[in-house]
Protein backbone atom coordinates (compact mmCIF):
# COMPACT_ATOMS: atom_id res chain seq x y z
CA UNK A 1 0.00 0.00 0.00
CA UNK A 2 1.73 3.39 -1.06
CA UNK A 3 2.03 6.21 1.55
CA UNK A 4 -0.85 8.16 -1.02
CA UNK A 5 -3.40 5.87 -0.31
CA UNK A 6 -2.64 5.63 3.11
CA UNK A 7 -2.70 9.18 3.56
CA UNK A 8 -5.73 9.34 1.96
CA UNK A 9 -7.50 6.96 4.08
CA UNK A 10 -6.15 8.77 7.54
CA UNK A 11 -7.80 12.00 5.77
CA UNK A 12 -11.03 10.52 4.60
CA UNK A 13 -11.40 8.71 8.48
CA UNK A 14 -10.51 12.51 9.89
CA UNK A 15 -13.56 13.95 7.65
CA UNK A 16 -16.06 10.93 8.49
CA UNK A 17 -15.50 11.71 12.56
CA UNK A 18 -16.14 15.24 11.78
CA UNK A 19 -19.57 14.96 9.39
CA UNK A 20 -20.29 12.19 11.69
CA UNK A 21 -20.74 14.48 14.64
CA UNK A 22 -23.57 16.75 12.00
CA UNK A 23 -26.74 15.57 11.57
CA UNK A 24 -26.09 15.83 7.76
CA UNK A 25 -27.23 12.47 6.53
CA UNK A 26 -26.54 13.22 3.12
CA UNK A 27 -22.73 13.99 3.56
CA UNK A 28 -22.46 11.44 6.10
CA UNK A 29 -23.72 8.80 3.23
CA UNK A 30 -21.27 10.48 0.98
CA UNK A 31 -18.30 10.53 2.88
CA UNK A 32 -18.92 6.47 4.05
CA UNK A 33 -19.10 5.64 0.15
CA UNK A 34 -15.63 7.59 -0.04
CA UNK A 35 -14.66 5.91 2.90
CA UNK A 36 -15.35 2.18 2.02
CA UNK A 37 -14.15 2.48 -1.68
CA UNK A 38 -10.71 3.79 0.07
CA UNK A 39 -10.46 0.82 1.99
CA UNK A 40 -11.45 -1.92 -0.59
CA UNK A 41 -8.81 -0.24 -2.61
CA UNK A 42 -6.54 -0.63 0.51
CA UNK A 43 -8.09 -4.61 0.80
CA UNK A 44 -7.53 -5.24 -2.93
CA UNK A 45 -3.67 -4.18 -2.52
CA UNK A 46 -3.22 -6.23 0.75
CA UNK A 47 -5.17 -9.27 -1.06
CA UNK A 48 -2.67 -9.10 -4.03
CA UNK A 49 0.59 -8.84 -1.91
CA UNK A 50 -0.42 -11.79 -0.09
CA UNK A 51 1.03 -14.71 -1.30
CA UNK A 52 2.90 -15.12 1.63
CA UNK A 53 0.28 -15.84 3.71
CA UNK A 54 -1.06 -18.44 1.76
CA UNK A 55 2.41 -20.05 2.63
CA UNK A 56 1.90 -19.87 6.52
CA UNK A 57 -2.09 -20.84 6.03
CA UNK A 58 -1.05 -23.99 4.44
CA UNK A 59 1.17 -25.11 7.01
CA UNK A 60 -1.37 -26.39 9.79
CA UNK A 61 -3.90 -27.54 7.08
CA UNK A 62 -0.56 -30.32 6.25
CA UNK A 63 -0.07 -31.22 9.84
CA UNK A 64 -3.45 -31.58 10.66
CA UNK A 65 -3.36 -35.05 11.18
CA UNK A 66 -0.45 -35.09 13.06
CA UNK A 67 -2.49 -35.29 16.72
CA UNK A 68 -4.08 -38.65 16.77
CA UNK A 69 -4.88 -38.55 20.12
CA UNK A 70 -8.05 -36.87 19.54
CA UNK A 71 -11.28 -38.71 20.83
CA UNK A 72 -14.30 -37.62 20.05
CA UNK A 73 -16.97 -37.85 22.90
CA UNK A 74 -20.03 -36.85 24.68
CA UNK A 75 -20.35 -35.99 28.16
CA UNK A 76 -22.78 -35.14 30.66
CA UNK A 77 -22.48 -32.23 33.39
CA UNK A 78 -23.93 -33.74 36.46
CA UNK A 79 -24.84 -31.21 39.15
CA UNK A 80 -24.11 -33.06 42.15
CA UNK A 81 -25.79 -30.22 44.30
CA UNK A 82 -29.05 -31.65 43.05
CA UNK A 83 -30.40 -34.18 44.67
CA UNK A 84 -33.25 -36.27 42.24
Amino acid sequence: LEDADKENITVLIKEAREIAETDDTDKITEKTAELTAAVMKMGEAIYQGGDAGEDAQAAPEDSAGEDEDIVDAEFEDVDEDKSE
